[in-house]
C-alpha cells in the first residue's frame, strides 16, 4: 500500500479528487475506492474529513478501531 504525507490543505484537495473520482466510477457501474487517513492524535484528521463530507453533502460514519465500544 502506498503512503503519502500531506498537510491539511493537500489532504482536502486529495479527498475532493477521490470524491469526484468515486462519483464518476459509480456512474460507470464500478466500485468506488476508499482512503485510510492516518496520523498523530489531535492534528485534525477527523474534523477535516467531517467538514469535507458536509461540504460534499455526503454521509459520514466514524469508525475508530482504537476506541472500545461496549
Amino acid at each position: 500500500m502506498a503512503q503519502v504525507n500531506l498537510n491539511i490543505d493537500e489532504l482536502k484537495d486529495f479527498i475532493n479528487h477521490i470524491i469526484e473520482n468515486n462519483r464518476f466510477l459509480q456512474t460507470e457501474g464500478k466500485k468506488p475506492v476508499a482512503v485510510e487517513v492516518v496520523g498523530e492524535s489531535g492534528i485534525g484528521k477527523t474534523t477535516c474529513i467531517m467538514d469535507m463530507a458536509k461540504e460534499n453533502k455526503l454521509d459520514f460514519v466514524k469508525l475508530n478501531l482504537a476506541q472500545k465500544g461496549y
